[in-house]
């Protein structure tokens, strides 16, 4: 399973002053640092970039910080405790999820299988778990993540799930990829880079420069899952860095901005467009 960076890391906590040695916990336990405008952030990524050249750096926008134990979380939808309930209520609603990923992949199945990407994505399962995922047809146990930073910072302020005054922005750390998915058996990752396993139809993952993180090999099933402590499955072990980033007009400078809604959910034709929405009403 996922594995924590198992080397201390340069990042940054409290402030931006200066880079310090970490341990991934000292990272998830400590307290993001708040940049004010969107060069600075930059700055910053391009430091954690330049002293950690042996990671490549993968982003991921939200609009707040969830801890468990006091600790950043950053969980897959499969492995998200609801907002109320206890651990009953999560294992139930594992079972319910699982289900519902299995039902959904076969239906992506036979709607691929006639299809051009019948053999290059209909046979590939985690290729629809990817387009499962992005497409929020159901919940999957893969992360979505970017290698854009704009992307990034714009879905945090998209995200309307809270609307306070700061939102956040989290660096991941992952072995260099090379290739569609790159597998790291020591480090029980995956890496799916979706511009190579989407069908181009799919404009989504080309706008958003998108990416999935997940565990490996895959949990494909919950008795598979069982075999795995639940905090294993945090994507959380390889959080290099995280900012607090104010959610104000007044943080984009330098000629950049806030992708709008458009941009990143851009308008998709075709019939496998039009199948992927009916698969995602009927889930």
């Amino acid at each position: 399973m996922m594995k924590s960076i198992p080397e201390k890391v340069s990042s940054f906590v409290r402030s931006t002053k200066n880079l310090t040695e970490l341990s991934v916990d000292e990272i998830r336990s400590g307290i993001a640092p708040e940049v004010k405008t969107y060069t600075q952030l930059i700055s910053n990524i391009a430091q954690l970039a330049f002293a950690n050249p042996e990671l490549l750096l993968l982003m991921r926008g939200q609009s707040t910080e969830y801890k468990e134990n006091k600790q950043t979380t950053l969980f897959p939808s499969m492995y998200r405790k609801p907002a109320n309930g206890g651990d009953s209520f999560y294992g139930y609603q594992l079972r319910e999820r699982y289900d519902k990923l299995q039902r959904c992949e076969k239906s992506l199945f036979h709607t691929l299988q006639n299809t051009v990407y019948g053999d290059s994505v209909g046979r590939s399962e985690l290729a629809r778990w990817a387009i499962l995922q992005h497409y929020e047809i159901c919940p999957t146990p893969l992360l979505d993540v970017t290698h854009s930073v704009q992307v990034a910072c714009s879905f945090a302020f998209l995200d309307k799930k809270n609307l306070s005054n700061f939102c956040y922005l989290y660096v991941l750390g992952v072995p260099q990829i090379n290739g569609s998915v790159t597998v790291s058996p020591n480090q029980g990752i995956q890496v799916v880079r979706l511009s190579s396993v989407c069908p181009p139809e799919t404009l989504r993952p080309y706008f958003q420069e998108g990416y999935l993180l997940g565990n490996y090999p895959s949990v494909d099933t919950l008795d598979d899952k069982m075999r795995y402590s639940r905090s294993e499955m945090d994507c959380a072990r390889r959080l290099v860095a995280k900012f607090k980033i104010p959610r104000s007009d007044s943080f984009w400078d330098m000629g950049f901005h806030c992708l709008p809604g458009s941009a990143m959910y851009p308008e998709e034709n075709g019939s496998l467009c039009e199948s992927i929405s009916q698969l995602k009403e009927n889930s």
